[in-house]
């Protein structure tokens, strides 16, 4: 009898233990399942457009806020820059020279802004400053700017959209927000 009390304590024991290794392989499962989980919500956040233009190739990488019912663009004070997008400010890698409307783009990596510039108004702006978060913006490092034709979308975009169309060695880039659309053409040289 004696032996059994052992033989049972020992089992019971030794299932505490087992069930304890199941719970924490459980909880570390769960926690990458969480990891992953924020880290295909922070994925699907950014967005990514390549283009070929010629022999060149480029991509453009950014947030992509959700519209929420507020127009932010329009309440955007004059001259206020933008991240175009969200978290990481956006980045454009080319791996030639372009022209982005009247800016001469170098090879290599920038960021991608626009600044407000009047009513309904945006100017796009290349920056050489590269990995920048939130609303930082080095000015003495603008490459050039440009006007954005501006346009207004009878279809409402949600989620903030870079788009692109590429012919040969030109093509253009679009952004797209709500009802806005803003465009500029893109040359490879």
């Amino acid at each position: 009898m004696q032996k059994m009390k052992i033989t049972l304590a020992a089992l019971a024991a030794l299932s505490i233990l087992i069930w304890g290794c199941g719970t924490k392989a459980e909880k570390a499962a769960t926690e990458n399942t969480k990891a992953e989980s924020s880290e295909q919500k922070e994925e699907s956040n950014r967005g990514t457009l390549k283009l070929a233009l010629g022999d060149a190739t480029i991509e453009i990488n950014y947030g992509r806020p959700v519209w929420g019912g507020k127009d932010r663009l329009a309440q955007a004070p004059d001259g206020y820059v933008w991240r175009m997008g969200m978290n990481e400010a956006t980045s454009i890698k080319t791996s030639a020279k372009l022209t982005i409307g009247d800016i001469a783009v170098p090879a290599g990596e920038h960021t991608l802004y626009m600044k407000r510039t009047g009513d309904k108004a945006w100017d796009l702006v290349v920056n050489s400053a590269t990995g920048q978060w939130g609303s930082e913006f080095d000015a003495e490092k603008v490459i050039g700017s440009t006007k954005l034709t501006m346009a207004t979308s009878k279809e409402h975009t949600e989620k903030f959209t870079i788009a692109g169309s590429a012919e040969g060695k030109s093509g253009s880039i679009k952004v797209m927000w709500g009802t806005h659309v803003m465009s500029v053409p893109v040359t490879s040289n």
